[in-house]
């Protein structure tokens, strides 16, 4: 899951320890690329690598990121920590999902307020279809009382 973390440690690298550029294999060419180890507040000190790119081009110490820790076990036996940013794709699908909740939830009241006008099922029903019942004390009726002295008790 992606979680918004600060920065608290950032490197980039071009090249190996040995000073030769960082490459892949691409289509039988070689392209360079960017390595980047970083450590958030929300992790500690854990170090984390991944990828450099023109999103993470500009980050540094003390900024506000979005990323996603995992834990890979190495060739060698060990743990290690690589970050994933979300992809475009990741943020649009949250966007839509976000509206189509907000849309069903719209629809739901459409759908009980067309079946309110059209009476098919009033506002003021219970789920049996009985009335609901009416808790205004200035319309609730008691035979066995001064009807005079509670109208005078409700104009206060």
């Amino acid at each position: 899951m992606f979680e918004k973390q600060k920065l608290t440690q950032i490197q980039r690298y071009t090249t190996n320890k040995d000073g030769s550029p960082l490459t892949f294999q691409k289509d039988g060419k070689s392209v360079p690329y960017t390595r980047v180890l970083l450590k958030t507040d929300r992790e500690g000190d854990k170090m984390m690598s991944g990828f450099g790119n023109k999103t993470n081009e500009h980050w540094k110490v003390g900024d506000e990121i979005e990323i996603k820790c995992t834990e890979v076990r190495g060739k060698d036996g060990k743990t290690y920590f690589n970050f994933e940013m979300p992809k475009k794709d990741d943020a649009v699908i949250a966007k839509l999902n976000a509206l189509d909740s907000e849309l069903t939830r719209i629809n739901l009241n459409l759908n009980k307020i067309i079946r309110h006008l059209s009476d098919i099922e009033p506002l003021n029903t219970t789920s049996d279809g009985s009335l609901m019942p009416n808790f205004d004390p200035k319309e609730i009726e008691y035979p066995d009382a001064d009807q005079d002295a509670i109208a005078e008790f409700m104009k206060e």
